[in-house]
């Protein structure tokens, strides 16, 4: 769900790129 969300928002690809690496640790 999370992931798609980047997807759809390149613009702030760099900007959730941290939260992309918390995301998956979280689970």
């Amino acid at each position: 769900m999370q992931q798609n969300h980047f997807l759809c928002k390149p613009k702030n690809y760099p900007h959730h790129k941290r939260m992309v690496n918390i995301i998956p640790t979280r689970n």
